[in-house]
């Protein structure tokens, strides 16, 4: 309406301003829509985990450098790896989805610091350790396990559905394995998944 009604008297400055804030809000406005819509199709089962063969190194460095060209704030990004290419049977999209979920998560409530993605194989029980760490604001004990309830907005005045977190727990518990808050970080909030490396695509 700013730019209909006043497009004479707005600088390029302030509509270039308005088209941002119009943009960004459209962008989280689709994905409320698409978080409701995703969540549904899980629930009832209409989503097949899509197993396949996965470069896991080259995802989550390349999630991160997707993030970090859209954060605004002095935030580094870093993937610690103590292996240099770690490959293993997944849903590639659906890994990506959390590992966006849980980065952007820590952007929201993060303000400056590091984040990281930090993962561990643990090849005697097949196991992927995840782990997503940020320097923000942290979360509460009490509530290490509300987070991921549904519409569970713990600050009202950021941006949010309240689903991210429940569609997490939702696409790793379908993979096979678990995630949580790590409750003793109290530098920030660290979020932990494990992920089995030993599926079998059903194709």
């Amino acid at each position: 309406e700013l730019l209909t009604t006043q497009h004479d008297t707005l600088s390029d400055e302030e509509r270039a301003q308005f088209k941002d804030i119009i943009n960004q809000n459209s962008d989280q406005l689709l994905k409320h829509i698409n978080d409701v819509l995703d969540l549904s199709r899980i629930e009832s089962g209409k989503i097949e985990m899509e197993l396949a063969m996965c470069n896991v190194t080259k995802l989550c460095n390349t999630v991160l450098e997707s993030v970090k060209v859209t954060c605004r704030k002095p935030i580094n990004f870093v993937f610690n790896c103590d292996i240099d290419n770690v490959s293993f049977m997944t849903d590639e999209v659906r890994l990506r989805q959390v590992l966006i979920n849980l980065l952007t998560n820590s952007v929201k409530f993060s303000e400056k610091g590091t984040i990281s993605i930090n993962l561990i194989i643990d090849a005697k029980v097949n196991i992927a350790k995840f782990s997503v760490t940020d320097q923000g604001c942290g979360i509460k004990k009490e509530n290490a396990d509300k987070v991921f309830e549904r519409f569970v907005k713990l600050n009202q005045f950021k941006q949010g559905t309240g689903l991210g977190l429940q569609i997490c727990r939702q696409i790793i518990e379908r993979l096979g394995g678990k995630i949580w808050l790590d409750a003793n970080y109290t530098e920030g909030a660290r979020f932990n998944f494990i992920h089995p490396t030993d599926l079998k695509s059903r194709k």
